[in-house]
């Protein structure tokens, strides 16, 4: 009996992952790609970066985004309190077509990152507001041929899926795992069509006009997720949006380190354990209880072949996301690991969310509660 429940679950876990790479590579290749688009230049830009403790990147993160092939354009690095000589080096380099602004303190109600943004759009000109991370690198084009698209499509909000950095060896082995998960519960196929809302903060093309009509960053001060609530905000109000695939033009990092990356993972996750306590749990248990049971019920039942196979087949699918991101695919060999970090901090977020609802994040610490239609951030104290 066990033998027979052990090789069934076997080969349902494969049968799994066959069907989760059909549906990832679905949703890819139905995801348009940033095309080329002859025609003359849109109107001005104003390029909006905000900045906290980004000395590794802030010098040529401003050179890239100066040299970008676009005519129009200024850029607006916003300097949220930095303590690390990132103010320091961007005051140095004002340039023409380059404006630095500082904020000091802190506002309650605030996100950092919404404040900045928000900020640098007061001291913006531009038709079109381009929000983007000082971690993020640009072909060269990228920026022309986006501002192109969104006139061509007759978009408000364009958005662009990166390329990802795998900087350490939580990412290698959580990220192509995570990025899996992208395709298939962002839908990111369904943004164009308004049945989905996902936006990626590396690369966020508003026309100004559609910014101001949903309140711009004002309307998600409290989000913990700007970007996903912003891409909320604009199905809401009826903006068209579009979300193109640029992994070979847009290149930009998801935290630095592992310590780094568990408090990002733990940023997603709490937002669900907080909207959707129930469902949370529920998925939560199911996943572990699969996770778990499968290798001992084949371990058991002596079923090794069947268990390399899962193991094998499952490697692929992740190592398959691992490459299209530039790294090795024998990354995917990793995924037990992978899938155990963010079980781990899918758990320790729903726990967090339950007794105490605060994320740690820059240097800052948020106490989070739910909102209409995103998370929203109660209280917000600055940390050491």
């Amino acid at each position: 009996m066990i033998e027979l429940l052990a090789q069934s679950a076997a080969v349902a876990f494969i049968a799994a992952w066959l069907m989760i790479h059909y549906v990832r590579e679905k949703s890819f290749n139905s995801t348009p790609a940033l095309p080329r688009v002859d025609g003359k230049p849109g109107g001005k830009v104003s390029i909006i970066l905000p900045v906290r403790n980004e000395l590794a990147y802030i010098h040529d993160s401003v050179r890239t985004l100066l040299s970008l092939d676009y005519v129009e354009k200024e850029v607006i690095v916003v300097d949220d309190n930095s303590t690390d000589g990132t103010w320091e080096v961007v005051e140095k380099m004002a340039v023409e077509d380059l404006f630095v602004v500082r904020v000091v303190g802190d506002e309650e109600g605030w996100m950092g990152k919404c404040r900045a943004c928000h900020i640098g759009y007061l001291h913006s000109r531009g038709e079109w507001l381009l929000f983007t991370d000082a971690d993020t690198d640009f072909a060269p084009t990228v920026l022309k041929d986006a501002v192109q698209a969104a006139e061509a499509f007759g978009l408000d909000f364009l958005s662009l899926y990166p390329r990802f950095r795998f900087r350490s060896f939580l990412h290698r082995a959580a990220m192509p795992v995570l990025l899996t998960g992208f395709y298939l519960f962002g839908k990111p196929h369904l943004v164009h069509s308004g049945r989905s809302a996902f936006a990626f903060g590396s690369f966020m093309l508003f026309r100004r006009g559609a910014y101001e009509k949903i309140g711009g960053h004002t309307a998600v001060r409290d989000a913990l997720l700007e970007d996903r609530a912003l891409a909320l905000h604009a199905r809401s109000h009826g903006l068209r949006m579009g979300l193109f695939r640029a992994l070979d033009r847009v290149t930009a990092s998801w935290n630095d380190d592992s310590r780094s990356l568990w408090n990002g993972m733990l940023r997603i996750f709490m937002p669900l354990g907080i909207i959707s306590p129930v469902k949370t749990l529920s998925v939560f248990i199911t996943l572990t209880a699969i996770c778990l049971l499968i290798p001992v019920l084949n371990i058991l039942a002596g079923s090794y072949l069947l268990l390399t196979t899962g193991y094998v087949v499952a490697g692929a699918v992740v190592g398959w996301e691992a490459r299209r991101h530039a790294a090795s695919f024998l990354n995917g060999l990793l995924w037990p690991i992978g899938v155990a970090a963010i079980l781990a901090a899918a758990g320790t977020a729903f726990l967090k969310a339950w007794l105490n609802p605060t994320i740690r994040w820059r240097n800052r610490v948020y106490t989070v509660a739910r909102g209409e239609l995103h998370e929203k951030i109660i209280f917000t104290s600055s940390c050491k």
